[in-house]
């Protein structure tokens, strides 16, 4: 597909633009100052100016091919020396834009992950049970593991203390098994969207700690123990961890105790001794959270529990957190001897407002992405792809929270654009920019 570039001059600035065959054009955020086109253009309207040389160049500064996506340009200013009465080219600027041309549309995730690494996607129920085609084709060629978005939670599979619901999730495992996927269980234990039964007795008041117990390991028996050979690893505990690092108290805590994790692995490990076992949060960037994470699995190290890996759920932002938080992170976690897993990854582009917010600034995106946001969505993804596969020791698993922009839980009644494909699934630059850096680091 053709690529075309263009200059333009606003007060004595140089501002380039390139599109991808007939779309709009992407204006590249730096500016230049149009006084090194020559001695003599130093204001505006430029007297020396003539034009600009625009297309593809496909080589870098020193001749050497390029990858497919990215583009040289070049601003030249065409003179006629009247000494010579020849013409010359003099390069005024160049520079490299990172654009979405296709070329990486036939490009599989999944066969180019690095090796030990998985690429994975959490999905829905349209998508488990084929009504969702389309999603069906795109995970099954880009993906070899899978998550469950809610079917394996625990209201889903136990909405009443004599009622099991397995269909959905039996209809998920199958998916995964299907297309030989390594298929991850989400999740066993958490606050969140679990019966307010469990927690209460007859009388509506809490139960004690051993009728708690007793609870979580009917149910964890019965989950694990039903999937028990078929699903590779469960998030056994999700987000048990408050921000300063300390012990959420969660109904869970504050019936059983802190201890509540180390049975909840117990359970987990007796119903399926072979399974690997996850603890999973958000927020380890942040170091006190990070600290209380590591606080945590030390101690069930020390208890001699099984447990395989730590997920961070990658939640991020265009901004933050930066590149070197996560390394750090990353690195921190690892040195727990455990494997990483981005289990939840997507990155959010719309601002945090309050309930009522004038609609333009907490949606700012309803008529489409701009391109410049769109390119920043790129790099994001360039950025943090790089730091997996420089820890590719470390990383076992990078999971995405939705297939593509139209499955994304954060739209929320917005729209939002977090993902790698867009709402026709149709493959983004940020889409490209990921393909590049998994190619890359296999030529290494």
């Amino acid at each position: 597909m053709a690529v075309e570039l263009r200059v333009e001059i606003d007060y004595a600035c140089l501002q380039f633009a390139y599109r991808v065959g007939t779309t709009q054009w992407t204006w590249v955020p730096q500016q230049f100052d149009a006084s090194i086109v020559s001695d003599e253009a130093t204001a505006p309207g430029l007297p020396n100016f003539t034009g600009a040389f625009v297309g593809v160049a496909c080589q870098d500064m020193s001749g050497a091919r390029c990858p497919a996506d990215f583009v040289w340009f070049e601003y030249v200013e065409r003179r006629v020396e009247s000494e010579e009465n020849t013409m010359r080219w003099d390069v005024a600027v160049a520079g490299i834009v990172l654009v979405s041309t296709g070329a990486h549309q036939d490009a599989l995730l999944k066969d180019l992950m690095p090796s030990g690494m998985v690429v994975g996607v959490a999905i829905n129920q349209r998508q488990f049970e084929g009504t969702d085609a389309a999603a069906v084709d795109l995970i099954t060629k880009q993906f070899n593991q899978i998550s469950p978005e809610n079917v394996l939670k625990f209201q889903s599979t136990q909405p009443a203390a004599d009622r099991y619901t397995f269909d959905a999730a039996d209809r998920y495992v199958q998916f995964g098994l299907d297309r030989h996927m390594q298929v991850v269980g989400h999740n066993l234990v958490w606050h969140s969207q679990t019966g307010a039964w469990v927690f209460q007795g007859a009388d509506g008041k809490s139960v004690d700690r051993d009728t708690l117990l007793a609870r979580m390991r009917d149910h964890i028996h019965a989950v694990v123990g039903r999937y028990k050979g078929k699903i590779h690893g469960w998030d056994v505990v999700n987000d048990a961890i408050d921000g300063d690092g300390s012990m959420r108290k969660s109904p869970w805590e504050l019936g059983i105790g802190d201890d509540y994790v180390a049975k909840a692995f117990e359970f987990a490990h007796e119903a399926d001794p072979d399974a690997e076992l996850y603890y999973n949060d958000f927020n380890l960037e942040k170091p006190a959270k990070r600290a209380g994470v590591i606080k945590l699995v030390k101690d069930l190290q020390a208890r001699k529990l099984r447990i395989d890996g730590i997920g961070n759920q990658a939640h991020w932002r265009l901004e933050t957190p930066s590149v070197a938080e996560i390394d750090e992170a990353l690195v921190d976690l690892h040195s727990t001897g455990l494997k990483v897993m981005y289990s939840e990854l997507d990155i959010n582009l719309l601002p945090n407002t309050p309930r009522g917010a004038d609609p333009a600034v907490a949606n700012p995106y309803a008529d489409g992405l701009p391109d410049a946001v769109q390119q920043q969505l790129a790099r994001r993804y360039a950025d943090v792809f790089g730091v997996f596969v420089k820890h590719r020791d470390a990383v076992t698993r990078v999971t995405f929270l939705g297939l593509s922009d139209a499955d994304s839980w954060l739209n929320r009644g917005r729209m939002n654009y977090p993902l790698l494909w867009d709402r026709q699934r149709r493959p983004k630059p940020a889409f490209d920019a990921v393909v590049e850096v998994l190619r890359n680091a296999r030529q290494r």
